[in-house]
């Protein structure tokens, strides 16, 4: 973790050899400095480095969610479509789920396990 001392909401890596871009994902935590800041633990995602950004607690949850999400991690999924829901609902509606409880919990009857025989 480098030395240097970084205020705000940086939205780059500090290296001036890297300068990627922050995601929600490079921010792994905060650590309490006083009873006025934190420190942002930050790590870029392309060259590994680690930094400590400062932070006024009035601006510790909003950094985060202001970043934006990593592309390569973000899945992009369609909406249900019918078929999968007819699908499910099969499943669902195949057999009496009754019969696959054990046979002394069924609602109704009495509530005691069957003896060994």
């Amino acid at each position: 973790m480098f030395n240097q001392v970084i205020f705000g909401m940086p939205k780059r890596c500090a290296n001036r050899n890297c300068r990627h871009p922050f995601y929600q994902e490079s921010h792994l935590g905060w650590l309490p400095k006083n009873e006025v800041e934190a420190f942002a633990i930050m790590r870029c995602p392309k060259c590994k480095d680690t930094f400590k950004v400062t932070q006024m607690l009035s601006m510790v949850h909003g950094y985060k969610e202001n970043l934006p999400r990593d592309p390569r991690i973000v899945k992009l999924e369609s909406p249900i479509t019918t078929k999968e829901i007819e699908k499910m609902r099969k499943k669902l509606e195949t057999g009496n789920p009754l019969k696959t409880l054990y046979p002394g919990y069924k609602p109704g009857a009495s509530n005691q396990l069957p003896e060994d025989k």
